[in-house]
């Protein structure tokens, strides 16, 4: 019987039992390490070893097919050669499980023959109504599930946070992941996307109350406006959407359509669906980052859009604010209350505007730095407020030691404010570990 043309995504991403087809303690299969993953990562759910020949994988009793099992898995990681995965997944469609992910290459990346074998997955998927990851992808990770559904070595040690990762692209997945700057829900590398796409995904998390923002690398969209639907519901959510799209030039387009046989679209037609839709278009992987760095500290879009720079030095917020010009980012004029307010505080020489150079006062008196933080955003037009300050990783401790004066005006503020604070620097990657 034909099931829901709309599978539930919870069985894939967030799966209490995984049967892997095609287990084998074989070191470099990807079966192994999705077994050794499940059992190192401490995977609470139950593990279904199937391989013809049965016997033990990894201490777990397997069965020559997975409609021996007496219950019914979640999800069938499928680990074969790619002639058999049709009938693999058929056979998992029959016993019931309702989702599939399918690590195996050799489908609609590597031409006609592959393309009919991928149409072939599509058929099988949709007649039993299962949500399918891949094909021709590293598959699934579920940070807080313990969940490492993954074809290759996962290290421990990465954290576990609320940004959730859908990349189409297999070594960006890994790239982002393994950067250390932020916590993850879940990394989704979603390889060829044959049923289970982006816009499938995004949806899926737009609901899920473990992830907040929401990174998208893209090499083409195949439904904008199932796209586009996911996006609206992100942001009715209030979560952030970030995307990042290969294949903005011919050369480039051209590459990702050899990778996962998709073809791109417009890159200029692109950033005007992420402006239309709420979706902050990045350029790099480093961007990406940022975004999702800054977006997991605020949590909310600043209302209104303005921004206040301040800082300790009058070149540095200048070199900023050289940059939020050319961003287009709004640096609105201080209201004359706040500007009143700012020449009670600081000394006569001090141009009370924005951006704001509050000189070195602050090194001597963190209060003070509180105090202009609180006066910038009683300001009507202010949202937002940027706080350069560059601590230089060449400082010996004592030297370090000087900026905590400031660093404690600052922490000062956002304990008891609701207005975010982005302390930024005008060097990437040089700061004092302190």
């Amino acid at each position: 019987m034909t099931r829901p043309l709309q599978p539930s995504l919870r069985p894939l991403l967030q799966p209490t039992s995984v049967a892997v087809i095609g287990a084998t303690e074989r070191p470099d299969a990807s079966s192994s390490f999705v077994m050794r993953n499940l059992i190192n990562h401490g995977f609470r759910g139950a593990i279904f070893p199937v391989h013809p020949r049965a016997g033990q994988v990894y201490g777990y009793q397997a069965v020559a097919s997975i409609s021996q099992l007496e219950s019914v898995p979640d999800v069938a990681v499928i680990c074969i050669a790619a002639q058999h995965v049709a009938g693999a997944l058929a056979e998992a469609g029959a016993h019931g499980v309702p989702a599939a992910i399918v690590l195996s290459s050799g489908f609609a990346e590597t031409g006609p023959a592959g393309a009919a074998r991928q149409a072939e997955l599509v058929q099988v998927a949709n007649e039993y109504g299962m949500a399918l990851c891949g094909p021709n992808c590293l598959g699934i990770v579920g940070m807080h599930e313990e969940a490492v559904l993954y074809s290759s070595r996962f290290p421990h040690g990465l954290p576990k946070g609320r940004f959730a990762l859908i990349s189409q692209s297999g070594a960006s997945a890994i790239a982002l992941s393994g950067s250390g700057r932020i916590g993850f829900s879940y990394i989704i590398s979603a390889g060829n996307s044959a049923v289970t796409g982006a816009a499938d995904y995004l949806d899926f998390l737009a609901g899920d109350a473990g992830s907040d923002v929401i990174g998208l690398v893209l090499e083409n969209i195949r439904q904008p406006e199932k796209l586009a639907a996911a996006a609206e519901k992100a942001r009715a959510a209030g979560k952030q959407v970030i995307a990042l799209y290969f294949g903005r030039s011919a050369q480039g387009a051209a590459a990702t359509a050899a990778h996962t046989g998709a073809l791109g679209g417009s890159y200029k037609a692109f950033q005007a669906f992420c402006r239309q839709h709420g979706i902050s278009a990045v350029a790099s992987m480093d961007e990406m980052l940022e975004y999702a760095a800054l977006f997991s500290a605020i949590r909310r879009a600043p209302q209104p859009a303005g921004v206040a720079l301040v800082g300790v030095s009058g070149g540095g917020v200048a070199h900023v604010a050289d940059f939020a010009a050319e961003a287009g980012l709004v640096l609105p004029k201080l209201a004359p209350a706040t500007v009143a307010g700012l020449r009670e505080i600081l000394p006569g020489y001090v141009t009370p505007q924005n951006p704001l150079d509050v000189t070195g006062l602050p090194f001597a008196d963190g209060s003070v730095y509180t105090r202009v933080l609180e006066l910038l955003a009683a300001d009507p037009a202010v949202g937002l407020i940027g706080a350069l300050q560059d601590v230089p990783a060449g400082l010996d401790d004592g030297g370090a030691a000087e900026y905590l004066p400031i660093a404690a005006g600052i922490a000062g503020f956002v304990a008891a404010n609701a207005t975010p604070v982005v302390v930024l620097s005008n060097l990437a990657d040089r700061h004092h570990p302190h």
